[in-house]
């Protein structure tokens, strides 16, 4: 498989913008099958991993596979980190990533905030500069933020 060429990570040290490669996927993927992962047993039926080049990676199955895409793009598997996150970024604390959102503040129980990726891969995208998300954990602020406008979505 080949990852997209032109893809960078957020600009948030240790990363500070640096381009994806195999070696990100690689470590994710150590990180995935590691024995202490709760995860390890979610990539069975994967043998092998290895890079070919910066950008194409070859991975052997056991067997064939109908569902082999849809593991590797299962959110819940599969983290690609950038290889920093090998004991200098914990990713609970510091989020990094190649979206189009830059995690800037979050304040708990209370709000999360977004800055667009400006080097983000498809361009033009976002559209927006900044998404600020509010926490209402009572039932009663939610609707009463509803009934006043001031909500976009309403998630449980």
């Amino acid at each position: 498989m080949r990852l997209r060429r032109g893809v960078s990570f957020h600009d948030v040290p240790p990363v500070s913008g640096g381009a994806l490669t195999t070696d990100d996927v690689l470590q994710s993927w150590r990180r995935l099958t590691a024995t202490e992962s709760p995860n390890a047993s979610q990539a069975r039926g994967i043998t092998r991993v290895e890079a070919v080049d910066g950008h194409t990676l070859r991975v052997e199955l056991d067997a064939p596979s109908a569902t082999f895409l849809d593991v590797l793009a299962d959110a819940n598997r599969l983290w690609v980190l950038p290889r920093e996150s090998d004991g200098r970024v914990d990713p609970a604390r510091t989020a990094i990533g190649t979206g189009p959102w830059v995690h800037t503040t979050w304040q708990s129980g209370t709000s999360l905030e977004f800055r667009r990726h400006a080097a983000y891969f498809v361009e033009g995208k976002p559209f927006v500069d900044g998404v600020h998300v509010s926490i209402l954990p009572e039932q009663e602020r939610r609707l009463s933020a509803f009934q006043a406008s001031r909500t976009h979505l309403e998630s449980i």
